[in-house]
């Protein structure tokens, strides 16, 4: 079955209000929840293209990671520091009637297939 892909509007205090936290938070013995860098970008789009039927450029995946480092998720195992998932976002700041908006989206989240219905791709949203 395809990897979940989720399209969300949050706010900018949920992302970054509870950024720190997520690492403290996250109850998974044995994996990582942490910023994805670009050198993750290989294992991401193997997730991907392995889980979900659009495919992204090199330079999508560099420019959201580069944009928003501080949203941009790795799940990693730490015993083979192989990547499992990851989750994909950018936020926007739109001003209307001189008020400033601010907004995150979720782009994308995937899990690899060999570690899905464990509720993985759930927590990288939710924390």
């Amino acid at each position: 079955m395809a990897a979940l892909v989720f399209l969300a509007v949050l706010s900018l205090c949920s992302i970054i209000g509870n950024f720190n936290l997520i690492h403290s938070q996250v109850e998974m013995p044995g994996l990582n929840l942490r910023p994805s860098t670009l050198l993750d970008i290989p294992s991401m789009r193997q997730i991907n293209e392995d889980e979900l039927s659009e495919q992204y450029r090199q330079q999508w995946w560099e420019e959201y990671i580069v944009s928003f480092p501080e949203i941009n998720l790795i799940l990693q195992d730490l015993s083979t520091g192989d990547v499992l998932g990851y989750l994909l976002a950018k936020i926007e700041r739109r001003e209307e009637s001189g008020t400033l908006s601010i907004e995150g989206e979720i782009i994308s989240v995937a899990v690899d297939w060999r570690w899905q219905r464990r509720g993985l791709g759930t927590a990288m949203i939710q924390k």
